[in-house]
């Protein structure tokens, strides 16, 4: 009997994925609670604690449906509200995706292009940063790769009728996860229409598929509509220039030298495609992969060109997310076919392999780390002292630091209650100058105005400049990112910065 150490088939399905996700897990475990709860972590943690009903009336109006947040809702009933455990969730779907990233390059493709997808994706920097976020993105992503496992099986006719149930399976939960989900029956759909090969085949039963998709997904298409309405009159995502084509490639690969060295595999291997006497053949696992990749990046990109008369800018890091694993699969693919003799091939793998391990963080700064500045409030702050931040929507992010114990939802009028315990600990959020008027700020010899970027969500707020009508000294402490504290105080002296 064969020794299953030396088994090679054996340690290709076996012992490298778990290799690969046992490294995953160590280098993504290690900063997990690093970087304060910021961004849209407060929301998602705070609606999360309500009852799935109200998840579901709550996020209706949101930018994500509310899949995320009712398994978030689970998660949270056992394991609490802190960074780690909220983190835990996202972090251990990161964690699977390689493997899932494993076993399509391996199934469908070469075990080179397995093991070189796997160390993109395990040393990107990108994907990094969303395991240590308390968001969707990292199911997201993980549940793509599932949906294209099984796809690939289809067309391949690997088990057809089990994989036909896995993809309707994962692709309502993409979809119910986040609206571009629907990006991947889409693009699955457009494989079968236009690769004459998979029609002939796969027709009727995609058809019927995706009868049974659209079913199931109908309770939600009224607020698909609303959002994509909404979203052509502008959101907060700039739209898009022509460099951010280049940029967005980057944000994928680590660094610059990296991101030329992937393209240039690209341009190789395509060119060697023009040249070569089977330059007609392309397998359609192949020609999959392409349509997951090109497709949805060319149409974000276009439809978001602030060139255009009325852009809808979606092309952002995030949103893209479900795509960068299309991008790593295509680069090893090349690289692969551009070094067909195995022999050598492994030496090729090498300067990008050290490139990504060079570049690779395990802690990237969410640029948003409030733990400071409230340590500085802290010491500020009396109990007579008011602390006014804007914008008025990062009341969550405070309440999570300053009333920890009490950061969940009670009550029908949760919002109401929660605004009403900041403000019993003299903490009140707002969005422009006028959400002054009721805080008698003319009685007050001391005030504390907390400015997180409020120019960007609340543009001509004129907060700053109310404030300093009323008082007229006032100190600066600046924090690195976002944050800029102020001390306003009825003194003699003006425009002190500390």
């Amino acid at each position: 009997m064969t020794n299953w150490i030396t088994n090679i088939a054996f340690q290709k399905r076996y012992f490298i994925p778990l290799f690969l996700l046992a490294i995953n897990f160590i280098l993504k475990i290690w900063h997990l609670d690093f970087q304060s709860i910021a961004n849209d972590e407060p929301f998602s943690i705070f609606f999360a604690q309500l009852d799935v009903h109200s998840i579901i009336s709550e996020l209706s109006s949101g930018n994500n449906p509310p899949f995320f947040e009712i398994m978030l809702h689970f998660w949270l009933k056992c394991f609490g509200i802190s960074a780690f455990s909220v983190r835990f969730l996202p972090f251990l779907f990161s964690v699977f995706t390689v493997f899932i990233i494993y076993k399509i390059a391996n199934t469908f493709f070469s075990f080179r292009v397995a093991i070189f997808s796997s160390l993109i994706y395990t040393f990107s920097n990108y994907h990094q940063y969303f395991a240590h976020e308390a968001r969707v993105y990292s199911f997201f992503t993980m549940m793509t790769c599932i949906s294209m496992f099984a796809f690939l099986k289809i067309l391949n006719n690997q088990g057809v009728r089990k994989y036909w149930i896995l993809l309707l399976f994962s692709n309502l939960l993409l979809s119910y996860s986040h609206y571009f989900g629907l990006f991947i029956p889409f693009i699955q759909g457009f494989c079968l229409f236009f690769f004459k090969e998979l029609r002939l085949m796969h027709f009727k039963n995609f058809i019927i598929s995706n009868a049974l998709f659209v079913l199931f997904y109908i309770p939600i298409i009224p607020i698909l509509i609303q959002r994509f309405l909404a979203s052509t009159g502008g959101t907060w995502v700039k739209p898009a220039s022509f460099e951010d084509f280049y940029t967005m490639l980057w944000r994928f690969s680590n660094v610059p030298v990296l991101t030329v060295l992937f393209i240039f595999i690209l341009l190789a291997a395509f060119l060697k495609w023009i040249f070569s006497r089977t330059r007609n053949v392309l397998y359609i696992n192949s020609k999959v992969l392409l349509v997951w990749f090109i497709l949805p990046y060319l149409s974000m990109f276009f439809v978001s060109l602030k060139y255009l008369p009325s852009p809808i800018p979606i092309f952002l890091d995030r949103y893209l997310v479900f795509i960068s694993i299309a991008f790593y699969l295509c680069v090893s693919i090349a690289l692969s076919y551009i070094i067909e003799k195995v022999k050598y091939g492994w030496v090729f793998y090498l300067l990008p392999t050290f490139v990504l391990l060079g570049s690779f963080q395990m802690n990237i700064d969410n640029k948003r780390n409030i733990r400071p500045v409230i340590s500085r409030i802290a010491k500020l702050k009396t109990r007579n002292t008011k602390l006014v931040v804007c914008p008025e929507n990062y009341n969550l992010n405070l309440a999570y630091y300053l009333m920890y114990t009490k950061f969940y939802p009670s009550g029908k009028n949760y919002k109401d209650l929660l605004s009403s315990d900041l403000a019993k600990k003299g903490v009140f959020a707002i969005s422009n100058k006028y959400g002054l008027s009721n805080l008698d700020i003319e009685q007050s010899e001391k005030l504390i105005y907390l400015d997180v970027a409020s120019e960007f969500s609340s543009p001509g707020n004129e907060v700053f400049d109310s404030l300093e009508n009323y008082f007229n000294s006032y100190k600066l402490y600046e924090f690195p990112d976002i944050f800029k504290l102020y001390v306003f105080e009825k003194k003699g002296i003006k425009n002190r910065r500390n």
